[in-house]
């Protein structure tokens, strides 16, 4: 994004104002985030942003996040110094990928038949991410915006689509991409009905059987707060690599 777009400025190297189209069409009112490169010095960061925040408001800009490595305390405090909350603590997973599948997980490649299932499922099984956890944002939002993610991915964003499968019907998905040369899994929900059954495992490691041999590494990520989903791939032999936190700028005025 070139410094023109609305309420660019530089924090650390260039330009750290981004527009979010994806989410600005969903959530209905215009929505972007802040990128940090390097941990600001606190009072260059708080000028900055307050010059941005008041460019936010006179745009009608409603919300803006940024998203920070956890130990950068400086740049946290400058984030909240002109209005920003945290609301979420995010932990990355990585582990490695086998060599060769293990054939272990039944599951099934996901198809056009499944969208329903899976867009259902993507409207009541999160809890825990950003959107669902700002209250300012509200839950008919943030669940639409994981059904138009899970419709995007099974259109063609994702790289792996699998779902396990009972009766017929889709209970839970999950849902990778390639990141340079390793494979993320991009989304991954279990119907609320079927939690704690086994499916959650059975779609992460179709997810590893999908890469097998193709990539050396697998991330995920997850909320600090989500202890089921940190328990699973701890149990699937992820590790944790990496936390960082999620603020929000909300302008209430602004709300579509």
């Amino acid at each position: 994004m070139t410094a023109s777009a609305p309420g660019a400025a530089a924090i650390g190297d260039g330009p750290v104002w981004q527009a979010q189209s994806f989410d600005t069409e969903v959530l209905g009112a215009p929505v972007g985030r802040v990128l940090i490169a390097r941990p600001p010095a606190s009072a260059a960061a708080r000028d900055a942003l307050a010059e941005m925040a008041a460019k936010w408001r006179k745009d009608g800009i409603w919300l803006v996040s940024s998203r920070i490595p956890a130990e950068w305390s400086e740049a946290a405090e400058a984030l909240e110094s002109v209005g920003f909350l945290q609301v979420e603590e995010l932990v990355t997973w990585v582990r490695s990928v086998p060599d060769a599948a293990s054939g272990a997980s039944a599951t099934d490649a996901a198809t056009a038949k499944d969208s329903g299932d899976c867009v259902e499922i993507a409207r009541s099984a999160f809890r825990f991410d950003r959107y669902h956890a700002d209250s300012r944002i509200g839950a008919d939002r943030a669940g639409a915006l994981k059904a138009a993610w899970v419709r995007n991915s099974l259109a063609g964003r994702a790289d792996v689509a699998r779902v396990v499968r009972d009766d017929g019907r889709a209970r839970g998905f999950v849902l990778c991409r390639r990141e340079g040369g390793d494979a993320v899994i991009d989304l991954i929900a279990v119907a609320p009905d079927s939690q704690g059954s086994g499916v959650g495992r059975r779609l992460v490691f179709a997810a590893l059987d999908a890469y097998a041999g193709r990539v050396a590494e697998m991330r995920a990520s997850t909320q600090a707060t989500n202890q089921p989903s940190a328990a699973l791939y701890r149990k699937a032999g992820f590790a944790p690599a990496g936390r960082a936190r999620t603020f929000h700028w909300v302008n209430e005025s602004a709300r579509g």
